[in-house]
């Protein structure tokens, strides 16, 4: 018995030193898992301040609509800037284009000095025509964003920009709508949703004028004839006009039996002397649309 006792005993002992090692190489491999998965935890979260960094200000809500201003992250060291003014239109409520006709308030923005922004310029997407009964004017009846570039000093580091809008909405009476935007803006790459944001307000653009463009045909006290130049087989679909500070000008007309390319806007408000004068326009064609400026007066 005392023989079978000893075998047991070492057998036990084997066993024990056996259990010990697996137990030992189990707990280095579990070691090195938990080594690797805590520096993959430590990578992640050192890179979700980078990605996330949310250049927008917070949403501004009001009867209608509620705006913010997005912007793209901004390279180290650049001048120009660009951003996005998007606004969200409940349904049944609209916006102006830059010229809101005869009595409403057009978009615009302005910069506390502070922000470091020198400049900025605002761009718009094409619109429509809407006639409200006493009026017609140029606007959106849906979402839309604004393209901004902003100017920045050179000298300034970017922080947080201030910014000042200025708007109209309307459903059965137009409400004006001011707001104060803030944005945190840094240096690096975009956020992924801000720089589609701001890249899909660009993209939306009309292009610059070219082949397809609007020219003055002749400016009098009363109207302004405007023809739209375009290749043989493009049609016109539509003409917007910005009246200017000396020229109030009221809805482009196709004028008749003339193809479709001649249009009359009338003058509401014009200078004695019809001195000359620069108008912005943007020309909707079945080739897209194009944006520019019309030499308007003597």
């Amino acid at each position: 018995m005392r023989r079978f006792a000893e075998s047991s005993h070492s057998h036990k002992n084997d066993t024990v030193r056996a259990s010990r090692r697996l137990r030992n190489l189990g707990e280095t491999k579990m070691f090195r898992l938990m080594k690797i998965t805590i520096l993959l935890a430590a990578a992640t979260v050192a890179a979700i301040p980078f990605l996330a960094h949310a250049a927008s200000s917070d949403w501004h809500e009001t009867e209608g609509m509620r705006i913010r201003l997005v912007t793209e992250q901004a390279p180290e060291g650049a001048r120009e800037m660009r951003a996005a003014l998007e606004i969200q239109l409940e349904p049944g409520w609209k916006t102006y284009w830059r010229d809101p006709g005869d009595s409403g308030v057009p978009p615009s923005i302005s910069f506390d000095h502070g922000s470091g922004i020198e400049h900025a310029e605002i761009e718009f997407p094409v619109p429509e025509h809407f006639d409200d009964g006493y009026s017609v004017w140029a606007g959106y009846g849906r979402p839309v964003s604004f393209a901004v570039t902003l100017e920045r000093d050179e000298a300034r580091d970017p922080g947080t920009i201030e910014a000042d809008v200025f708007l109209g909405v309307c459903q059965d009476i137009c409400i004006p709508v001011q707001a104060r935007l803030s944005v945190e803006v840094h240096t690096g790459q975009s956020d992924p949703e801000s720089a589609a944001i701001v890249e899909a307000a660009f993209a939306a653009l009309p292009a610059k004028a070219g082949e397809l463009r609007a020219e003055t045909v002749k400016t009098s006290p009363s109207h302004i004839v405007v023809e739209a130049k375009v290749p043989e087989g493009v049609e016109v679909t539509d003409l917007f006009i910005a009246g200017t500070d000396a020229y109030v000008l009221g809805s482009p007309k196709r004028a008749k039996g003339d193809g479709g390319t001649l249009f009359e806007v009338p003058v509401e408000v014009a200078p004695k002397d019809l001195h000359g004068d620069t108008a912005h326009y943007t020309l909707a064609t079945s080739k897209g649309a194009v944006s520019g400026t019309l030499a308007i007066g003597n």
